[in-house]
C-alpha cells in the first residue's frame, strides 16, 4: 500500500492557508496560521447564506463538506478537481475536517456557540440532503446524499434535525447501558443488586440533569393545560 507524504502534505495544507490569506507573521517572522479569521469566514458564511426557514428549501440551503471547503479555500487542493496525488488528497481531507469542524452541530461547535453569543436564535442543525456530481469515470451526472448543515429558527425543523436526534441518542446510550449490565448480571448473578443501586444512581443523575428541559415544558404550557398543583 502506498502512503502520502506527510511532510508534502503539511506544506499543501500550509500553502493553502497562505495562499488564501488566513496567514499572518508571528514572533521570530515565522508564518502562522490566523485560525480566528477561518473561524470567522465559515461563521458568516453559514448566518448569511445558509439559513433555512422552509423544509422545501432545506436540500438547496444546507451546506455540504465539500460545498464549504470549496467557498473557503476554492483554490485548494481538489477544491474544482480530483486531487492529482495522495498528498494533495490528503491535503483536502485535512483542510475539509478542519473547516466542518468548527460546524459542529453540538453545543460546544464554535458556529453553534457564536450564534447564542451574538444574540441569534438559530440552532444549527444538520440533515441528509441530495447532490449531483459529475462522474469522474463516465461524465455521466451522478445524484447522492449527503449530510447538509445550515442555521434555522423554524420550531418545526429544529425539531426534526436537532432536537428529535438527541433524544434518539439518549435512548441508544440508555439501551447500551442495559445490554452491558445485563451482560454482568447474566454472567456473575450475585452482582444484580450493585448494578440495579448503580442503574437507579444513573437515572436519578439523568433525570436531575433534564430536569430544567422538563421545567422549561411546564412553564411554557398554558395555564389552563397543566395540572391544577402546577398552577400558582
Amino acid at each position: 500500500m502506498t502512503y502520502p507524504d506527510l511532510s508534502a502534505v503539511d506544506e499543501l495544507v500550509h500553502g493553502c492557508f497562505a495562499s488564501h490569506g488566513f496567514t499572518y507573521t508571528g514572533p521570530g517572522a515565522r508564518d502562522l496560521v490566523d485560525e480566528d479569521a477561518i473561524k470567522d469566514k465559515v461563521f458568516q458564511l453559514l448566518v448569511n447564506e445558509h439559513v433555512v426557514d422552509d423544509s422545501n428549501k432545506l436540500s438547496e440551503g444546507a451546506l455540504t463538506l465539500h460545498e464549504l471547503y470549496e467557498h473557503v479555500f476554492p483554490n485548494g487542493p481538489g477544491a474544482r478537481r480530483q486531487p492529482d496525488t495522495l498528498e494533495e488528497d490528503e491535503a483536502r481531507k485535512v483542510l475539509a475536517r478542519k473547516l466542518w469542524g468548527y460546524t459542529n452541530t453540538g453545543v460546544s461547535g464554535y458556529c453553534q456557540k457564536r450564534a447564542e453569543a451574538e444574540g441569534f436564535t438559530f440552532v444549527l442543525c444538520e440533515a441528509q440532503v441530495g447532490r449531483t456530481y459529475r462522474s469522474e469515470e463516465t461524465g455521466r451526472p451522478k445524484p447522492t446524499t449527503e449530510v447538509g448543515r445550515f442555521f434555522t429558527d423554524d420550531p418545526d425543523l429544529i425539531n426534526i434535525h436537532s432536537t428529535l436526534p438527541s433524544t434518539a441518542k439518549l435512548t441508544k446510550a440508555a439501551e447500551a447501558v442495559a445490554k452491558h449490565m445485563q451482560m454482568a448480571v447474566r454472567r456473575h448473578p450475585e452482582l444484580a443488586p450493585v448494578v440495579a443501586r448503580q442503574v437507579g444512581t444513573g437515572l436519578n443523575q439523568a433525570k436531575a440533569a433534564l430536569a430544567s428541559v422538563a421545567d422549561a415544558r411546564s412553564a411554557a404550557r398554558p395555564a389552563t393545560e397543566r395540572p391544577d398543583e402546577d398552577v400558582a
